[in-house]
């Protein structure tokens, strides 16, 4: 499955586009939709967005656990984001067939030898984020650890992710990676 560019409307989004050639620049991050969540992730820390394709279920797993996919020769666990990041009780199992919509995407993180894919519902963009305002609210209880902070653009809160804390809270589920 080849990684995916996906170009965009700044002006529709009211985002600061990157430019396609441009490596992003301090304070750039990868905006994406996880659930009712808007999140954005440093996009040094994301190794490809990928379509999402056939993801094989692992009997047993956590709820957040969505299964194996094969890219490039390795095989990858593919967590889905809105039940990792949203607080809250746990979505029916309607939620993980839904969830791999037409816009879905998977997000490869690699850490070190490891690759975990986090599917997203929706891929908006690149946002900068230097000089954006607090959100009002901090973000909830469940994600504050997972954020180093929370934005807000045009309205809406953007949850500033830290990676290595959502990689490790992955880690947590999965019962690896010591």
């Amino acid at each position: 499955m080849p990684a995916t560019r996906f170009p965009f409307d700044s002006e529709f989004y009211g985002l600061d586009a990157a430019p396609d050639e441009a490596a992003p620049s301090q304070g750039d991050h990868l905006v994406f939709e996880a659930g009712r969540l808007a999140c954005a992730a440093c996009p040094t820390e994301v190794s490809e967005v990928i379509s999402v394709g056939r993801i094989t279920p692992l009997p047993g797993t956590p709820p957040a656990v969505l299964g194996l996919f094969h890219h490039r020769g390795e095989l990858i666990v593919a967590i889905d984001a809105g039940r990792l990041l949203e607080p809250g009780p746990p979505d029916s199992q309607q939620r993980r067939r839904a969830s791999a919509g037409p816009s879905s995407r998977l997000l490869l993180i690699r850490q070190g030898k490891h690759v975990t894919g986090l599917m997203v519902d929706s891929v908006v963009g690149i946002l900068h984020l230097d000089g954006a305002p607090a959100a009002p609210e901090p973000p909830p209880a469940p994600i504050a650890s997972l954020c180093d902070g929370a934005v807000t653009h045009q309205g809406r809160t953007v949850l500033r992710l830290v990676v290595p804390s959502v990689l490790a809270r992955i880690d947590t589920i999965l019962g690896q990676r010591a």
